[in-house]
């Protein structure tokens, strides 16, 4: 090696300097490394964007190190595995009913559908029991007067119910007088023995004044009293008079009873 002398012109600073930064450049960043004391390197000794993701370990940083706002912007890209669903909370209340809507209009309607078949016709029934039929009329009884106060026979029928029955009986007859009285058509119903059972009339008396015939008529259920009579089976005369009486002023006038009729009808049974 060449010796110096005090003849031998010194290097300058820079050329030093160059000399150190040439050995260290050749000695590799393990020198650094090595050398650089701990807690040394700080924001000043990094260069703006010498930082990058893959000098970040995963999962290191937290949500202290980002500025406010930034994890919204970020957070979709970044999202970690999908963590386990918490419990479900606690129903909550029921809310109030709605109002109900407004109907809506009635739709239109649907065309007619086709007859379905006839049934079977079902098995007839028992024939019942056959019900009461009797009807009896006598028409055109001869003319006939009664003078003084009583009763006058004017037409009669014979009648046999099989069951016990109640009839109805109307009756008519024109009637006349002489001289004012009083008159009206009765019925009656009477046994073999000559008991009455019933006896319908046309009311009150009507006074007859005239000599010309007024028509009189009645027709009832036989009565006696005011209770129905219940005729049980038998044979009964049925009877049709003329009645006077001195309602309408005396019985000293001849009534006279013309074209008198009368039809009985058995109207019900009481079984």
């Amino acid at each position: 090696m060449q010796n110096l002398t005090s003849d031998t012109p010194r290097p300058s600073p820079a050329v030093v300097i160059a000399i150190i930064a040439l050995v260290v450049a050749a000695a590799g960043g393990g020198y650094a490394a090595a050398k650089l004391p701990k807690n040394s390197v700080g924001t000043a000794q990094l260069r703006n964007g010498s930082v990058t993701s893959a000098k970040v370990k995963n999962h290191s940083l937290l949500a202290v190190d980002f500025k406010p706002g930034q994890l919204e912007r970020i957070l979709p890209l970044s999202i970690g595995p999908t963590g386990p669903t918490g419990p479900s909370g606690a129903d909550g209340a029921t809310g109030a009913v709605g109002t109900a809507g407004a109907t809506g209009p009635q739709g239109a309607s649907g065309p007619t559908g086709p007859v379905g078949d006839s049934g079977a016709r079902g098995p007839t029934g028992t024939q019942g029991p056959a019900g009461l039929s009797y009807g009896n009329s006598i028409v055109g009884a001869p003319t006939s007067s009664l003078t003084g106060c009583g009763t006058l026979g004017l037409a009669n029928t014979v009648i046999a119910p099989t069951q016990t029955s109640r009839i109805w009986i109307s009756g008519q007859a024109r009637l006349s007088a002489s001289g004012a009285t009083g008159a009206r058509l009765i019925a009656d119903v009477r046994t073999g023995s000559g008991s009455t059972l019933g006896s319908p009339d046309s009311g009150a008396p009507f006074p007859v004044t005239a000599a010309l015939p007024v028509q009189y008529t009645f027709g009832a259920i036989v009565f006696m009293g005011t209770t129905p009579v219940d005729l049980p089976p038998g044979t009964y005369n049925v009877r049709l008079q003329v009645e006077q009486t001195v309602g309408g002023g005396t019985c000293s006038p001849t009534v006279t009873a013309s074209d008198a009729g009368m039809t009985v009808l058995f109207v019900g049974t009481t079984q």
